[in-house]
């Protein structure tokens, strides 16, 4: 099946004029230098999504990559202790920051104590 499709295509191929035959491989080159160079911008950089919501003991934020989970935080990441966040606003804002990061290359995203109050 296979060899027959590319014998009906090389004789439809063969009734074209040159310029015409030229032309189309052009097309057909750039049509693939348009997929590829859209996959390398936007297939290949992993999509991360923010996710806060509120657990028995605090709130917390989850960063994932695709359907996994990259980041679980259930307290509040570049101070000293075990400081959860005091509301969601706060867990949002420091779940938005992380993920800034993430997606400008940085990682394990690591955050100054002024960033996160």
């Amino acid at each position: 099946m296979i060899c027959g499709n590319l014998i009906l295509i090389r004789n439809a191929t063969a009734m074209i004029k040159p310029t015409n035959r030229i032309w189309g491989t052009w097309l057909v080159l750039g049509l693939w230098a348009v997929l590829l160079s859209a996959y390398w911008l936007f297939g290949r950089h992993p999509r991360y999504a923010l996710r806060v919501f509120q657990t028995e003991a605090g709130w917390v934020y989850e960063i994932r990559q695709g359907a996994k989970p990259l980041i679980y935080q259930p307290v509040v990441p570049g101070l000293s202790g075990q400081q959860r966040f005091t509301d969601e606003a706060h867990a949002r804002r420091v779940g938005e920051r992380v993920l800034s990061k993430l997606q400008q290359g940085e990682f394990p995203p690591t955050l100054r104590p002024e960033e996160v109050r």
